[in-house]
């Protein structure tokens, strides 16, 4: 009986210790995985908290490259508006130019003569003539002179020439550069009305400056 009690209790004692090992066994596999896990946690923490100080520490070249693309649209914005500008300004220029040639600077001159004083409607003109030029650094202007029928006709052309000359002059004591200005002479081969009469012949004894 005492030997069966033992027996017993030996058989017991190996189930509890089997039971121990088994469990012993199954606490290193929970470990184990356990390890595993709060490594990949550590790791992704500190993966963070590393790369956001080099970020910051580098200036952050992705954040950097943004802000200078949201402060260089302003830049492309005034390329827009300066280029709406300058159309503008253009069609402003065109649209004066055009005016201006449509109604002309005409100067009339006496027999044979080649200087005049400018009439206050003729000052204006002049002066609308140099502001244009001004303000359009490539334009220029042509003046054209003309004489009547009477006398021969080389005469004519240089006293139309002589005409043309003055104007240049006047447009040169008012800030215009001589290489604006061109200077031409069609004598009486151009006349605006009829030389037969000396209302006609005033006509033709004229300057016409055109912007060109």
């Amino acid at each position: 009986m005492i030997l069966s009690e033992k027996i017993c209790r030996i058989h017991n004692f190996l189930v509890h210790l089997r039971e121990f090992i088994k469990y012993l066994a199954m606490s290193k596999k929970l470990l184990y995985y356990l390890g595993i896990l709060l490594t990949i946690i550590v790791g992704t923490i500190l993966c963070r908290y590393y790369s956001c100080d080099c970020r910051a520490r580098s200036g952050d070249k992705r954040v950097a490259k943004t802000d200078s693309s949201i402060v260089a649209m302003p830049e492309k914005f005034t390329v827009v508006e300066q280029a709406a500008s300058d159309s503008a300004h253009a069609k402003s220029m065109l649209e004066a130019r055009l005016k201006l040639n449509a109604n002309p600077l005409v100067l009339y001159y006496g027999i044979n003569q080649s200087q005049i004083n400018l009439n206050q409607e003729e000052k204006r003109k002049l002066t609308e003539i140099v502001d244009y030029l001004k303000n359009v650094p490539d334009a220029g202007l042509i003046i054209t002179g003309h004489a009547d029928n009477t006398g021969n006709r080389d005469s004519n052309i240089r006293l139309g020439k002589e005409r043309a000359d003055h104007l240049k002059a006047l447009l040169i004591q008012s800030g215009i550069t001589e290489d604006k200005i061109t200077c031409a002479s069609r004598g009486q081969d151009e006349p605006a009305a009829d030389n037969s009469t000396s209302e006609g012949r005033a006509k033709n004894r004229r300057t016409v400056t055109l912007i060109k």
